[in-house]
């Protein structure tokens, strides 16, 4: 079963900017827009081909998360989510818990 992505901002953007940049990868993205900075080379290109119809240089996060906003399905609604990037969810993120520690 999908759901809509009825979470808070924080879900969707990271609170540093500056680890989201640098597509560093950790296992457990917290956020959208961190698991989508995290997406591999290879991931992306195809991305930028099969969803958007361009060549990879013409596709930024922002263009991403605005097509997740757009498709607005996710898998379930607790950690970890599963996020749909498009409709036919070729292509998702998953978004884990931030840590109480």
């Amino acid at each position: 079963m999908a759901y809509a992505l009825s979470f808070a901002p924080d879900f969707f953007w990271n609170e540093h900017d500056d680890s989201v940049l640098s597509r560093d990868t950790t296992k457990r993205p917290t956020s959208v827009e961190q698991a989508v900075a995290q997406l591999s080379a290879e991931t992306w290109n195809r991305l930028a081909k099969e969803v958007f119809d361009c060549d990879p240089e013409y596709v930024n996060i922002e263009t991403v998360l605005q097509k997740i906003e757009e498709t607005n399905i996710c898998l379930n609604l607790d950690p970890p989510v599963e996020v749909f990037i498009d409709k036919e969810g070729e292509f998702t993120v998953t978004v884990y818990d931030r840590d109480t520690d």
